[in-house]
């Protein structure tokens, strides 16, 4: 089988970390030949640093890179005519002469729309739906999720076994902290015990209240986070009193490619994420995880965030968490009840508040039972079929 996957960066990181796993997971899992269109080959390096973003076409890790810089549907070295599958991430719409081309051939590829991710009841219905075009060209609608009648999410065969492989490995992870550039006093504070927290969220994440309520641990935190992301994490640091301060050190490294990444939320004890593709490397962590989903108009991330946390079965007070630190105006609770979260202000009664809402994370139940409802959800979403399974049967079963 060969395929054409076209993805257009729009937030930086994540369109490009799903199709570049995706394009990874077909060659080597189905043996597909993969083809990957990329309209920002600068953001694409950041998660792969061997890339030339100078190139037009270039094979990475068995995968045929190609810039998409205009619409036509070939690259310097001659025309590129449409594959046996077609796959265009998030309705990025592939180029017109592609299109074209497509319309043009005795069997039309399979066309497979990719939409993003959602835990919301409704994606069941519309996941495996036809589309037919005036243009007699046919369009598949592929829903990734959390449930068997949705496309599952991406997950490598063997990602759980190297993952509790790599947990109970301490060499692997001091090597895994030493190749990410943490320093070594940094790495034998971690090695001693220090809860380690990663931060991969957006710049108006409520991290003073996030860091206040670790420095409440009996053991200190190293906070890892990348150049770059949560810029405010520097100024949030140092807004604590110092005896809080102490109990906390903050390291920052530069990206790395997407198994460094992996083993980094695989030894974290919290795993702060945003967007699709490190929401679902977290879930397969099975720690504690904050998501920090991407905001949207009439608080539509509050009705994706709330169906995502309904099915993962924590505690009541990680649901909380994570819903105060989106920012959420209420926290709807299952049984009915409605808490209010503080008003937006800077006073010490809404300090102590949005302290409050993370208080689980040195509540030493509270955080094995985070943890273990964490470890069990991870192992019933990966009793499900893997994303690139789903995809991998729709090409074939079309093309038969």
């Amino acid at each position: 089988m060969t395929a054409d996957i076209f993805c257009r960066v729009v937030d930086n990181f994540g369109d490009i970390g799903v199709c570049w796993r995706l394009a990874r997971g077909l060659t080597a899992e189905h043996g597909w030949h993969v083809r990957l269109w990329v309209d920002d080959l600068h953001s694409f390096a950041r998660l792969a640093p061997t890339l030339d973003v100078q190139a037009p076409r270039q094979m990475l890790d068995a995968v045929e890179v190609i810039a998409w810089r205009d619409a036509a549907p070939h690259a310097s070295a001659g025309p590129l005519m449409p594959q046996d599958v077609v796959i265009e991430a998030f309705a990025c719409d592939p180029p017109a002469g592609f299109v074209t081309a497509m319309q043009a051939m005795a069997t039309p590829p399979v066309w497979i729309n990719l939409e993003y991710l959602s835990a919301e009841d409704w994606i069941e219905g519309c996941h495996g739906l036809h589309s037919r075009r005036p243009d007699g060209l046919e369009k598949i609608f592929c829903f990734p999720g959390f449930t068997t009648r949705t496309g599952g999410l991406l997950r490598e065969r063997d990602l759980l076994l190297a993952r509790d492989r790599f947990q109970a490995d301490p060499n692997a992870q001091d090597a895994l902290l030493k190749t990410c550039g943490v320093p070594a006093n940094t790495r034998t504070r971690i090695a001693q015990g220090a809860a380690v927290v990663s931060l991969f969220c957006y710049p108006d994440a409520p991290l003073q209240a996030l860091f206040a309520a670790f420095a409440q641990r009996h053991r200190p935190s190293v906070l890892i986070a990348p150049y770059g992301v949560a810029p405010q994490a520097e100024s949030s640091l140092a807004a604590l009193p110092p005896a809080e301060r102490a109990q906390l050190v903050l390291c920052r490294i530069p990206f790395v490619p997407h198994e460094a990444f992996d083993r980094l939320l695989w030894l974290a004890d919290l795993n702060v994420v945003r967007g699709e593709d490190s929401l679902v490397r977290a879930l397969w962590a099975g720690r504690p995880l904050l998501w920090h989903i991407y905001p949207q108009e009439d608080a539509a991330h509050e009705v994706k965030l709330n169906a995502f946390l309904a099915r993962t079965g924590w505690p009541e007070a990680a649901q909380d968490a994570n819903r105060a630190f989106n920012g959420a105006a209420l926290v709807n609770r299952p049984s009915g009840k409605v808490a209010p979260l503080p008003a937006q202000s800077d006073s010490p009664e809404v300090r102590a508040a949005e302290r409050a809402d993370f208080a689980l994370v040195h509540d030493e139940t509270a955080w094995q039972a985070w943890h273990a409802a964490a470890q069990r959800y991870a192992a019933t979403v990966a009793a499900h079929r893997d994303l690139a399974s789903t995809i991998a049967n729709y090409g074939v079963r079309a093309t038969d």
